[in-house]
């Protein structure tokens, strides 16, 4: 499964820099255990994996889809997620032309199904895609706020909304399905109520709902992210907060992992929301510095889409608090295994990925280092797929061997 994080749509979004913590040295001492009021708590102070040994991924792809020019059904645009099947083909959610693409193992264009619309089968902003069982695919449409099932063969099933959504309020995202096929819901209150201006935190409330869109059970209200607002007007400019904190959840068997990002502490709870077990890890926050913030400023500005982009963005940064601190981690994802990495939040600069494994009891297992410009849409037990971009930036899916060691 992999990690959710909300998509709001404002006025201006603001870019998001990646930031890294420290791993420290090596330490194979065993986690501390212990148990507070029913709870068990699991801290980590270094990995398990012996030094040289643990996990790495191949240095090339044993499969590679996508071209800059030629065959269309090999361009990629907003890949979404790319999944691969039980049978070994690979599906790719092709945002930019709304379609769901089936390749065989060797990464052969076998089929497409859906479209850019709002019909049945058919797509405004794919945000991502799940495998349910029999191979079965469900596709989360965040624009038309809609679910929609597809079979192995990519036939149309049929579709649902959250409706009950529209009674609270909110940016909803669909965090994964539970094994039993219920669904975990993400609803982010940010600029919900009173508006004030300046830095906040609102919350996100979690919800799961059945495969018809019905809510099931409310789950609880958590920190969500932090976000800067100005008034301009009868308006208002804002978005996330550079370096700022930003909630991360994945399900994983019956429960579900849910961290704030304010220390490196993960909780996990029960489908019920009931709180089970701690993890933690001994790595302290890295210190937001002047040269992140000056390296930050430069990058976003320099991807403002337009000028008008940019002097919002700079009149922002102007008046805007700098975070201390950076957060503790960035994206969960859970693995065929049912092991945890939690990947690190990369200062500007520093393009290598690393990602923090948990067993599945919450032992801190190593790190693992992943290609630069890959975005991970599933970990099976012995490869990563995902999106990986060229220096052109163009859109391939990358398979990579997953090597133990």
């Amino acid at each position: 499964m992999t990690t959710r994080s909300i998509r709001p749509e404002l006025i201006l979004l603001l870019t998001l820099a990646p930031v890294a913590c420290d791993t420290g040295p090596a330490s194979h001492s065993g986690p501390e255990v212990r148990d507070s009021a029913g709870v068990q708590i699991v801290e980590s102070s270094g990995p398990q994996w012996p030094d040289g040994g643990g996990w790495r991924l191949a240095e090339s792809p044993t499969l590679d889809i996508g071209v800059d020019e030629g065959d269309e059904k090999y361009q990629f645009f907003q890949v979404a997620g790319a999944l691969e099947l039980s049978d070994g083909r690979i599906i790719v959610a092709n945002g930019g032309t709304g379609e769901l693409r089936f390749y065989d193992a060797s990464g052969n264009f076998h089929s497409s199904t859906g479209r850019q619309g709002n019909g049945p089968g058919e797509f405004q902003d794919i945000l991502w895609i799940e495998r349910l069982a029999a191979d079965s695919i469900i596709v989360y449409d965040y624009r038309l706020r809609r679910i929609s099932v597809f079979d192995s063969l990519g036939r149309f099933v049929r579709t649902f909304d959250l409706y009950f959504i529209d009674q609270i309020g909110g940016f909803p995202t669909l965090v994964a399905p539970f094994p039993d096929g219920s669904l975990l819901v993400a609803l982010e209150q940010s600029f919900v109520g009173e508006r004030e201006p300046g830095l906040r935190r609102d919350s996100t409330l979690y919800f799961r709902c059945d495969m018809e869109g019905a809510l099931l059970d409310t789950l609880g209200r958590y920190p969500g992210a932090e976000s800067y607002s100005i008034q301009q007007g009868d308006g208002w400019l804002g978005g996330g907060v550079p370096f700022g904190h930003v909630s991360q959840a994945t399900v994983h068997g019956a429960g579900y992992y849910y961290g704030s990002s304010d220390s490196y502490e993960i909780g996990y709870h029960a489908a019920d929301g009931t709180l089970q077990r701690i993890i933690r890890l001994n790595r302290s926050s890295l210190e937001v510095t002047a040269e992140d913030i000056e390296l930050f400023t430069q990058q976003s500005l320099a991807s403002a889409r337009d000028e008008r982009r940019r002097q919002i963005r700079q009149r922002i940064y102007a008046r805007m608090p700098w975070p201390d601190v950076m957060p503790a981690y960035a994206e969960f994802k859970t693995d065929a295994e049912g092991n945890l990495w939690v990947s690190e939040y990369l200062r500007p600069g520093d393009e290598q990925p690393r990602w923090t494994v948990f067993d599945p009891h919450g032992t801190m297992l190593g790190v693992v280092e992943t290609p630069p410009h890959l975005q991970i849409s599933q970990i099976g037990s012995g490869f990563v797929l995902g999106r990986w971009r060229d220096e052109l930036g163009v859109e391939h899916v990358r398979m990579y061997e997953l090597l133990k060691e």
